[in-house]
This record gives C-alpha cells, structure tokens and sequence, in this order.
C-alpha cells in the first residue's frame, strides 16, 4: 500500500466496500508513462479534491526502478536509526516541538507546488530582481515596469501598479479592499 499523498494512506479517507485486492493498489499501477493518472481501476468514486491533490503529485516518468518499500519517515527513503530515535523520543513527549514560524505552510490543504510557492515568499526566497542583485546576478534591482521602484516578491505580487490592476480585474464584488493594508505576510 503506497501513502498517496500526504501522511495517510488513501483507504484511511475513504470509507465504503472495495474490490477484492483493490486496497493493495499501487501508484505504479494507476499510473502510466504514455497517459499519466489512470482511476478507473479504483471501485469507489473520489472526491474531486483527492483526485485533484493525486493528479498534482510529480511522477518520475521514466525510470527502470521496480517498487520498493521505503522508510517513510527520511526524504531519501531510507531507514536511518538516529531519526527512528528522534522520531520515538517524540511520540513519547521528551522533544519540545519544532515550530518553524512558516510550518503552517506546509500543513495547507493544497498541492506541494503552492506550498513551496507560499514559503519562497514567506522566506523572501521567490527569484526577483532585488534577490538575483544581492546575488551579484543583475546589475539593478528595481521594477522592468517602474524602474523607481524597488522588485522584491512584495512588489512583484502586490504593490506594482501592474499586480494592483490584477487583484482589480479579479476580485468579487465584496472583496475587502482594506487586504492591500495589511502587512504583506498577513495578506
């Protein structure tokens, strides 16, 4: 049984009767390299969010690798005793919890490109023009669009006359207008 996205697997979500061996499914299996997600082979009907939050899953199209079991609890898969160690000194109460100020990021409801999206701007991170000049990359950082202006990820995505007459075209009728006030990462 794979971990299909997230920390769970995908029958601790889904509730009513399954074929006979369809709850040892693989994403292998529904998943070929000539046509991508395949979810006919599953019994039940999936919520649109689910099938969504699969589907924004990246494949590694092309690989010669058969299915392994791996340790789920390091990025590389593999197991590894002091993070077994920390992981039970944990679950037993002795390590304070780590709490990053931008973990509630990674706790979003949403697929792991935004969330990654969401912590370059909360890092300051995204690759505008002031951070690619403190880089030594470009020669300047202000605005291509208003060159008195200086181009950091606020700017990009909030206060360039340019981003402001895109929030307009967007927004709904009872949008609260008093957002463009708040600081940025309150936004």
């Amino acid at each position: 049984m794979d971990k299909w996205f997230g920390e769970c697997f995908l029958r601790s979500i889904l509730h009513g009767p399954l074929t006979h061996g369809e709850d040892l499914i693989t994403i292998n299996q529904v998943f070929s390299d000539n046509q991508g997600w395949n979810f006919s082979l599953i019994s039940l009907e999936l919520p649109l969010d689910i099938l969504n939050s699969i589907s924004a899953i990246p494949r590694q199209v092309y690989t010669n690798v058969e299915n392994t079991l791996c340790w789920g609890n390091d990025i590389s898969g593999k197991f590894n005793t002091k993070e077994t160690y920390d992981l039970c000194l944990n679950l037993h109460g002795k390590l304070p919890p780590l709490q990053a100020p931008n973990a509630w990021i990674w706790k979003l409801k949403t697929s792991n490109k935004i969330k990654h999206f969401f912590w370059l701007c909360a890092q300051d991170r995204l690759p505008t023009k002031s951070l690619l000049f403190k880089r030594n990359i470009l020669p300047d950082a202000n605005c291509c669009c208003y060159s008195h202006s200086f181009e950091n990820f606020e700017h990009v995505l909030r206060s360039c006359p340019k981003a402001l007459s895109f929030w307009q075209v967007c927004m709904l009728p009872n949008f609260n207008s008093n957002l463009f006030q708040l600081h940025f990462l309150d936004w």
